[in-house]
C-alpha cells in the first residue's frame, strides 16, 4: 500500500536500506508494500520510502514468530521419554499413509508439538512429500482410532498441497534457519536419515513458506480440501475408524459448536454437519484404500 507523504518529520528509509534491515529481496518488499504488510509514502518526485515505523512493526512480527518456534523446540527437547516416543510413532504412522498415497515415494514428515494455541488438536505444514504435523497435548488423550484419522488428515492436507497447509506455512515464515534446523535435527534424532537430508527439508520447508507466504484463504477452496482430506483419511483408516471420528466429530459440535476451523482460519469454512455428512455418504458408497493412488 502506497500513500501520499502526509508528515515529513517521519523517518523515511529508501526501499534498498528498508531490504537491507529486513534482509530480504526488492521484489519481496513490492509484494509486502502490494499486501498492505508494509506502508509506503510516495514523496512530491514520486519516489517511494519506507517509514522506519513500519520496518520495526514487521521486524516485531517476525520476533513473535521466532518466539513460537523456540517454543517447539523447547516443548519437544523438554518431552518426556513417553512423549518422544509417541512423536516417533505417529510420525511413522504418517509416513505410512502418505506412501500408501505416493507408491511408496520417500517420504520426510514429522509430527511435533504444537505451541500455537490456534492449530487446535492439530495442525500441518508443507509440500509434497516435505511436511510437518503439529499436535497438541489434547492429541495424546483422544481414542487410537481418532488420532490415526486426525493424523491421516493432516497427510492428506500435505501430499495434496492444499490451501490450508501454505497458510500454516505464512506463520512460520519468520523463523531462523538455525532454530528450525534443531527442530527437525530432533524429529530425526532416532532415524536413520542424514544430517545433509535433515538439512535439505528444511531449507526446503523454509523455501516454500517464501514462496506461498501470499496464500490467501479462501473459504470455499478451504471447504472442498477439507471435505478432501477427510475422504482420504476414511479410505487410510477404514470404515469402523472413520465412524469412530464421526462419533468424535459430533462430541465437537455438542460441546463447541457447529463450526470447524474458525481459530486457525478467523472465519467459518465449513461446518461439523457437512463433514459428517461427507464421510457417511463414503461410508455407504465403501471405503476403498485402492482408489487413492
Amino acid at each position: 500500500m502506497v500513500s501520499s507523504l502526509s508528515s515529513r518529520d517521519k523517518e523515511l528509509l529508501t526501499p534498498k536500506e528498508a531490504c537491507d534491515m529486513l534482509n530480504i529481496s526488492y521484489r519481496t518488499l513490492l509484494r509486502w508494500i502490494n499486501e498492505g504488510k508494509i506502508k509506503a509514502v510516495k514523496l512530491n518526485s514520486g519516489r517511494i520510502r519506507i517509514p522506519l515505523e513500519e520496518i520495526e512493526k514487521v521486524m516485531e512480527e517476525e520476533d513473535n514468530d521466532k518466539d513460537i518456534t523456540a517454543m517447539i523446540i523447547n516443548e519437544f527437547m523438554n518431552s518426556s521419554e513417553q512423549r518422544k516416543k509417541d512423536y516417533k510413532k505417529y510420525t511413522e504412522l504418517a509416513k505410512e499413509f502418505a506412501r500408501k498415497l505416493l507408491n511408496n515415494t520417500i517420504i520426510h514428515i514429522s509430527v511435533l508439538p504444537s505451541t500455537y494455541e490456534k492449530c487446535g488438536i492439530a495442525c500441518s505444514e508443507g509440500i509434497s512429500i516435505l511436511g510437518n504435523i503439529y499436535v497438541s497435548e489434547g492429541f495424546f488423550s483422544l481414542p487410537e482410532s481418532v488420532k490415526e484419522f486426525i493424523i491421516a488428515h493432516e497427510v492428506a492436507h500435505i501430499i495434496r498441497g492444499h490451501s490450508i497447509t501454505k497458510y500454516v506455512l505464512s506463520i512460520f515464515t519468520g523463523v531462523l534457519h538455525e532454530e528450525a534446523r534443531q527442530l527437525t535435527m530432533s524429529s530425526f534424532r532416532d532415524s536413520r536419515i542424514i544430517k545433509k537430508i535433515a538439512r535439505f527439508f528444511i531449507g526446503a520447508i523454509l523455501e516454500a513458506s517464501v514462496l506461498y507466504a501470499d496464500a490467501t484463504a479462501n473459504a470455499q477452496t478451504i471447504k472442498q480440501q477439507e471435505l478432501e482430506a477427510d475422504s482420504y483419511a476414511a479410505k487410510l483408516v477404514g470404515t469402523e475408524k472413520t465412524k469412530d471420528f464421526i462419533k468424535f466429530l459430533e462430541l465437537y459440535r455438542q460441546d463447541y459448536n457447529n463450526i470447524s476451523h474458525t481459530s486457525l482460519l478467523g472465519f467459518p469454512a465449513l461446518t461439523i454437519d457437512e463433514r459428517i455428512s461427507n464421510l457417511e455418504k463414503l461410508i455407504k458408497g465403501g471405503l476403498d484404500c485402492a482408489n487413492l493412488c
